[in-house]
């Protein structure tokens, strides 16, 4: 059911591993003989001012250490996924975020290289001379294969399971001009990484794992297994993998009282880890609204782009840049368009991370700012039309808002505050994206934030480029958070990372 998207055909080869179209859960791929199971995850380092960067997935294959053979990762064989249609996937909401792009089986041995390859279909930047503030773009693709270097080398184990990340860095492989401006071109630059497993977070926490709720197994009775319960995900509508989301005793929900009262489908955002044994392990899960294509209801998702308030300051509408949507709607809303969503009195406002919100900040209309990620539910009108075309606002009124976490780019222009632990305090950080109009930035963090590339507060130089993740909150008034004065109009992050290029 996805519209043809306009002809800007960027074949690359880097990120193909996304392309994974699993109409079955990923952890149950069968077993083989000589064979071990390889995970395909994926992230992405953005790039100022690139709002939407959207692929279509084709091929991945491995080339063994010593030899010029390649074996297909990707697409998935018929025995993992006899169903598959290549997934388009939105690169920019991989910013310094983990995905489960592919779950494949494959011979025994030592891989040290990967040849991928990926077909861009379009992209949208900030333009503040637009109305609303986006322009789409298609560069032309340099290339139309790539192959990498696996850093260090991927080791398949007969029966066992080893996993790649893939990191796309956006932020190099569309090369802008002396006044910022994009050259029209695509030259991908890519990392590809063995990942090795740890015993209490597998291969690494991941963050905003969302979809829709397809089943829910309240009980597993299995003896021994550590898992209370679970549901299955579908991801990256229409096509992606179905994942398989297991929860344990100290799984936190959200949103629903028990997991037996999950309903189908529901729009759901979860933050976990990818175990040692190719489970999904879930630490919170947030059920946010009810999403159901046969009544016209979805959730639309992307970053805010303008805010409109009307007397007294009382937020009326605003205009966001729809990514996705889920479940997926592109006959009628094509990827990259933009909405003008109107609130009311009934519309709902709430966090869609709350372990993330370790300061216990409020989120209501008056905590909206354009840059921040949302996920807003609605009705939708379906296209009675023959094509689509993007660019072409779609209304929508809102019936609840989430904050979802966002990754903010730019530079650290000030200590605030550092705790003696280093890593309980506050920074003030010069965000590039225009989106964030230049408000003041002050990022709070905390002894649970994760700082990579540098060991803490005190460790931050004057100008070092930083990705930070968090929840982004207006403050319009001024207030005092974890003992730290905030000025009035300022833009406040909860950081959960803190991550130094």
């Amino acid at each position: 059911m996805r519209s043809k998207l306009p002809p800007f055909y960027v074949v690359l080869a880097v990120v193909t591993l996304m392309m994974m179209g699993c109409t079955s859960s990923l952890t149950t791929a069968p077993s083989s003989p000589g064979k071990g199971a390889l995970y395909t995850l994926m992230t992405d380092t953005p790039a100022c001012d690139v709002l939407g960067f959207r692929v279509e997935m084709s091929t991945l294959s491995l080339i063994r250490q010593g030899s010029t053979t390649t074996t297909t990762v990707f697409p998935p064989s018929v025995t993992v996924n006899p169903n598959f249609v290549s997934p388009q996937v939105e690169v920019t909401r991989l910013e310094d975020f983990t995905k489960i792009l592919n779950l494949e089986r494959i011979p025994a041995g030592t891989y040290d290289q990967a040849v991928v390859d990926l077909v861009m279909t379009n992209g949208a930047t900030y333009d503040p001379s637009a109305n609303p503030p986006v322009t789409t773009f298609s560069p032309t693709a340099t290339t139309s294969s790539v192959t990498v270097n696996i850093n260090p080398p991927v080791v398949i184990t007969p029966g066992g399971v080893s996993a790649i990340l893939l990191d796309l860095n956006l932020q190099k492989s569309l090369p802008a001009n002396a006044e910022g401006q994009l050259t029209g071109t695509f030259t991908p630059l890519v990392a590809v990484t063995s990942l090795t497993p740890s015993a209490s977070g597998g291969f690494g926490e991941m963050d905003d794992i969302d979809g829709f709720t397809e089943s829910v197994t309240p009980v597993i009775a299995t003896p021994g297994s550590s898992f209370t319960g679970s549901f299955t995900l579908q991801t990256f509508p229409p096509n992606g993998p179905a994942l398989t989301v297991n929860l344990t005793n100290s799984t936190q929900l959200f949103g629903t009282p028990a997991l037996n009262q999950l309903l189908t489908p529901s729009y759901v955002e979860s933050d976990g880890y990818l175990d040692s044994q190719g489970n999904l392990v879930a630490n919170s899960v947030q059920v946010e609204s009810r999403e159901d294509v046969n009544s016209n209801t979805v959730a639309y998702l992307g970053p805010v782009l303008t805010v409109t308030r009307g007397a007294g300051g009382n937020l009326s509408q605003f205009t966001m840049l729809v990514r996705d949507t889920q479940p997926d709607v592109s006959s009628s809303i094509l990827p990259e368009t933009p909405a003008i969503v109107s609130v009311s009195g009934s519309t709902t406002f709430q966090v869609a991370a709350p372990p993330a919100n370790f300061a216990m900040l409020p989120f209501n209309p008056s905590n909206l700012a354009p840059g921040q990620e949302v996920a807003v539910s609605g009705p939708f009108t379906p296209n009675t039309s023959a094509a689509v075309t993007a660019l072409q606002p779609v209304a929508v009124n809102a019936d609840s808002v989430f904050l979802r976490l966002a990754t903010l780019q730019g530079n650290f222009s000030g200590l605030i505050q550092a705790e003696s632990d280093d890593k309980t305090g506050a920074f003030q950080l010069a965000v590039c994206s225009q989106v964030f109009q230049a408000e003041p930035t002050m990022v709070i963090t905390d002894n649970t934030t994760n700082f990579v590339d540098v060991t803490g507060l005190t460790e931050l130089t004057p100008q070092a480029e930083l990705l930070v993740k968090g929840l982004a909150f207006y403050e319009p008034q001024a207030t005092t958070i974890n003992t730290i004065s905030v000025p009035a109009g300022t833009l406040v992050v909860l950081a959960k990372q803190v991550h130094a290029l």
